[in-house]
């Protein structure tokens, strides 16, 4: 009877599958029930059946985690005699919500990435834009909606930000497993391909390399000059890390470039959009690689998406510069790359030098469009405007 009035009083649209998620598919619904509740033994979407699906504890912790870190509850305990939570709240600002937000985001991205991030969200604004973000910088738009706001783009941000690493670490793993078919000896360079992945020189804080003179030595940690790959590299220090495999003396150059595939590898999981990362990772895949052609079409991918973002640093005739740091990138591959694989990779690159031209010149006609032919079309237009006033006045 409870059941019958539950569904006529609350939930109309009840079925056979959300009636079972709400048991947590554990007993068989018996069909005596189904009828008399009325319910279709029908097959709903699976999103249906788990949002009637009984809240795990699990399910608990990581909503009271989210909202921890959004500064809605400050505190909770739990009772694990009882399974009951307590829960401690203090009514904050709107502003306050937001700013915790972006304190959330800039644990993943840099701050001037968490600043443009955040900035996303409809209810939210900063009074000056060119200010860091603070509590008093930030205008809340909408005050009625700001917690679903924040709560809704935390979500989607965590759900996108784990699928996608969890993506890159199979891709990780795929790339271990080329590695060891395109060995003679797979199993060492397997093996490598782990070790060097968890503890490559070039990913240790404040390592510094040992150079030309047994006393000289110089900083070189990704680790430490991304800032765990949130801050992107400029383009004259990517080139330093590159000309460094041949002057760090702690190791040979082709050891020096596995430990540089490692480092750069590991921390693309950080930030995949990394373009300083995204080309040393590239250099080492073409280097150390080319033989599989899994590895190839990476360190293809990595390299050409690497330098597109750097095109947006060069304005103007300075693009024709940005190629020619292409050119000499393929330059230092080919010295390292063995020789039966040059032509393919003087091919690759060549490409990119295309396509950052192609993109040059595009952009400039684009820019001549906007600047000569809209204003020729627009004195056209006012010229036969007043041709038009004139002949109506006569």
């Amino acid at each position: 009877a409870l059941l019958i009035v539950l569904k006529q009083e609350f939930n109309p649209h009840l079925t056979a599958a959300n009636l079972q998620a709400a048991f947590n598919n554990k007993p068989e619904i018996p069909a005596e029930l189904l009828e008399l509740l009325n319910i279709k033994a029908e097959t709903t979407p699976k999103s249906a059946q788990k949002f009637y699906a009984r809240r795990t504890k699990a399910d608990t912790d990581k909503a009271l985690y989210r909202l921890l870190s959004l500064g809605i509850i400050e505190d909770y305990t739990v009772d694990y005699l009882t399974s009951e939570y307590t829960l401690y709240l203090t009514k904050q600002t709107p502003a306050y919500y937001a700013f915790k937000l972006y304190e959330y985001v800039k644990r993943y991205y840099s701050e001037a990435r968490a600043k443009r991030e955040i900035q996303q969200i409809t209810s939210i604004k900063l009074k000056n834009t060119e200010g860091s973000v603070t509590i008093e910088n930030i205008e809340v738009i909408d005050e009625k909606t700001i917690i679903r706001d924040c709560v809704n783009f935390l979500t989607d941000f965590i759900y996108s930000q784990i699928a996608r690493k969890r993506y890159l670490a199979i891709g990780d793993m795929q790339d271990a497993c080329e590695v060891f078919l395109s060995n003679d000896d797979g199993n060492q360079a397997f093996k490598e391909y782990i070790f060097l992945y968890f503890n490559s020189k070039y990913a240790r804080s404040r390592y510094e390399a040992k150079l030309e003179n047994v006393d000289e030595s110089a900083a070189y940690s990704l680790t430490d000059e991304t800032e765990q790959a949130k801050n992107n590299l400029t383009l004259a220090r990517v080139f330093d890390y590159i000309a460094l495999m041949n002057k760090d003396k702690s190791g040979g150059a082709i050891d020096n470039i596995k430990h540089l595939r490692g480092a750069s590898t590991r921390l693309l999981r950080t930030n995949p959009d990394n373009a300083a990362l995204q080309l040393l990772k590239a250099f080492s895949y073409f280097v150390l690689g080319s033989s599989s052609e899994t590895l190839y079409k990476e360190a293809e991918t990595s390299g050409l998406n690497g330098f597109m973002h750097y095109f947006k640093e060069f304005e103007g005739d300075e693009v024709k510069r940005l190629a020619e740091k292409v050119a000499e990138y393929r330059h230092i591959i080919l010295e390292y790359a063995p020789e039966r694989y040059h032509e393919k990779i003087s091919e690759t690159i060549g490409h990119w030098i295309d396509i950052i031209l192609v993109k040059y010149h595009a952009e400039w006609l684009k820019n001549f469009n906007q600047k000569f032919l809209i204003n020729d079309e627009s004195r056209n237009t006012n010229r036969a405007k007043r041709i038009a006033e004139s002949v109506v006045a006569a």
